[in-house]
């Protein structure tokens, strides 16, 4: 299947569509205008031998895709969230990143979809990373789940990272339920 970005004016007349080409499954997740006012989207391109990797696409103003890029780590990579990182021009992302067991994964991509550095964290669990906000000196919260092994219950997980991709802290529900953390905003203070 193939992904698709549409644009919208404020009345919901529909002023583009654009399908993703490709020969594999395409799955946009996530969707930020850039403050040039380019659509970048992202998600998971899975081949047709089940390798998934982190799918970025940049849209112009009119709908035509400017760059597509793909960038793996180890086995398998996808992205679940993406967010504008005005500190640096670029995005941030998280979804996961496998090598065994899937890790919570946070990518920045710059504004040419180039992926600049990744962090990943690990309890030896499969972790997914749902949600991104960047705050400010473009620290990033993860929100997201793991699955463990033992119990097969979903524990939501928050992950704080740094510019450069060093971890700050972490938290982990634990518990006796299936707790999924899918989203997370950043609450900007009201002008003055």
């Amino acid at each position: 299947s193939n992904g698709f970005a549409a644009r919208y004016d404020a009345t919901g007349k529909e002023l583009w569509k654009t399908v993703v080409p490709g020969a594999t499954n395409d799955e946009p997740n996530a969707a930020v205008v850039a403050p040039d006012q380019i659509l970048v989207v992202a998600g998971t391109r899975t081949s047709s031998g089940g390798l998934s990797t982190q799918l970025y696409v940049r849209f112009d103003g009119a709908g035509k895709i400017v760059a597509t890029k793909t960038h793996n780590h180890r086995d398998d990579s996808g992205v679940y969230d993406l967010q504008a990182d005005l500190g640096t021009g670029g995005f941030v992302a998280t979804g996961f990143a496998s090598a065994g067991n899937s890790r919570l994964a946070l990518f920045r991509p710059d504004a040419n979809l180039a992926v600049l550095s990744m962090a990943t964290w690990d309890n030896g669990h499969n972790n997914f990373g749902k949600g991104v906000a960047v705050g400010a000196q473009s620290t990033c919260y993860a929100v997201g789940f793991y699955t463990d092994s033992k119990t097969q219950l979903a524990n939501g997980l928050v992950m704080t990272w740094n510019q450069t991709g060093d971890a700050l802290g972490g938290w982990d529900a634990g518990g006796n339920a299936n707790d999924y953390l899918c989203a997370i905003a950043r609450c900007l203070p009201a002008a003055s």
